[in-house]
C-alpha cells in the first residue's frame, strides 16, 4: 500500500499535475474566434499576458499582447498571429466587473468643472494717462 502511494505521488510530481488542474497552451493562431477572458498578466508597461477560454470546446489558452484590451469575464472576439493577439472586438462586457476605462457611460455626457475660481474680482474703475 505504502508503495502505490509512493509511486502515485511521483508520478503526480513528475507528470506536474496535468491531468488534476487542466492543462494551459498558447495558442498560435486564430481569427475571430469567441473568447472569455479568464484573467490577464501585466508584465510591463505594454506587454500582457492573456488567459482565456474559447467558448466553442471550453479549451484555455494563453496568449501575449502589445497592449491592454478588456477585464477579467467579458465575451469578446480574438484574432491572434503568431501567439500575439493582433485585436480584441468587445462581445458582452461582464456587469459584476468594474470597468477600466471609466469614459463607457452609455453615452452619458459629463462636464467636468476644473476649478472655479470666485476669488477674481473686476476693476471698478480704469485710469489712463498720457
Amino acid at each position: 500500500m505504502k508503495n502505490l502511494f509512493f509511486s502515485a505521488f511521483l508520478a503526480i510530481i513528475f507528470c506536474g499535475c496535468g491531468f488534476l488542474g487542466g492543462s494551459v497552451s498558447n495558442l498560435q493562431s486564430a481569427n475571430g474566434v469567441k473568447c472569455e477572458i479568464l484573467s490577464y498578466e501585466r508584465h510591463s508597461k505594454t506587454n500582457y499576458t492573456y488567459k482565456f477560454k474559447v467558448l466553442k470546446n471550453n479549451q484555455i489558452y494563453r496568449a501575449n499582447s502589445p497592449r491592454y484590451y478588456y477585464n477579467s469575464g467579458d465575451t469578446v472576439f480574438m484574432m491572434i498571429k503568431n501567439g500575439v493577439i493582433i485585436n480584441m472586438i468587445l462581445d458582452q462586457r461582464n456587469p459584476n466587473s468594474q470597468t477600466r476605462n471609466s469614459g463607457a457611460n452609455d453615452g452619458e455626457i459629463v462636464k467636468k468643472v476644473l476649478r472655479q475660481n470666485n476669488e477674481i474680482s473686476v476693476p471698478k474703475s480704469e485710469n489712463i494717462s498720457f
